[in-house]
């Protein structure tokens, strides 16, 4: 492995916040994010509620037929019911679609307020900085690391409300129908969220590994480009090769790593 990684790996690690310290920061941080925030939340409350209103009604027309075996069929009665559950699915539908197009709207202009500010501040900081820290990592926070953010934001919050919101619905469904097979429900799910949990407490040192060698790597790419001159005279193609080959090693052990993991929940 080489030293520069060595180091960066071998650093003290830095202190972890959780999904709720990012989001308060986030919010503190962009007051253009509180109300669409609430407004998809609202959204993404109201599909939910909606999708799980409509299997109540599918029960509605299993009964209807059942009820009829023995003579006629009520389609007149099949034909309201569906109707109704056709208009609940499309209100469903129309309520996610505006939610996540209000996060996909509202994240991306928050990326780019965020570019702003680090190309602002990039422009104050003394010189002494860029000495210190190479321009491929600097690179690599503006671009990586925004893009990141911005796409757990459109992508992972609404299904994350969504669900939630959908739990808590099945939980009053499921008690208002059969008890006890909430209570054999509820107990697969929280055997499914330890599971989750566990999976999680080993996937997020990776993805964040992921990142920190990412930009280690772009930022040694950076150094060696612009200093190609240097490297072809003093014959260090070999060396710069076997180097980049170990760092694109790591690189690759936490990104399959953390993809591996999180795709296993």
């Amino acid at each position: 492995m080489p030293k520069m990684m060595q180091n960066r790996m071998c650093a003290p690690g830095k202190s972890r916040r959780g999904i709720g310290g990012v989001l308060r920061e986030l919010f503190t941080y962009s007051n253009k994010l509180k109300a669409p925030s609430v407004a998809a939340f609202c959204f993404a409350v109201a599909g939910a509620v909606l999708t799980i209103i409509g299997p109540s009604l599918l029960s509605r027309i299993t009964d209807l037929i059942s009820d009829a075996l023995d003579g006629e069929i009520d389609l007149a009665a099949i034909g309201r019911t569906g109707v109704i559950l056709l208009v609940i699915y499309g209100f469903s539908a129309v309520f996610t679609y505006v939610e996540h197009f209000i996060m996909a709207t509202v994240t991306l202009e928050l990326s780019r307020d965020m570019r702003q500010d680090l190309s602002r501040k990039i422009n104050r900081v003394p010189m002494s900085y860029f000495s210190k820290v190479s321009y491929g990592d600097i690179l690599s926070r503006i671009t990586n690391d925004v893009s990141t953010l911005q796409q757990a934001l459109a992508n992972s919050l609404p299904s994350m409300i969504s669900a939630v919101a959908q739990f808590l619905g099945c939980l009053v469904m499921m008690f208002g129908t059969e008890w006890r097979m909430a209570l054999a429900a509820i107990a697969v799910t929280a055997l499914g969220f330890l599971i989750m949990a566990a999976v999680m407490l080993r996937s997020q040192k990776y993805f964040t590994a992921r990142q920190e060698n990412l930009s280690t790597l772009n930022g040694y790419i950076e150094e060696m480009y612009s200093g190609h001159d240097v490297v072809r005279l003093s014959r260090a193609n070999e060396q710069v090769k076997e180097t980049f080959g170990g760092m694109n090693a790591v690189l690759y052990d936490a990104e399959w790593r953390s993809q591996f993991l999180s795709g296993i929940m």
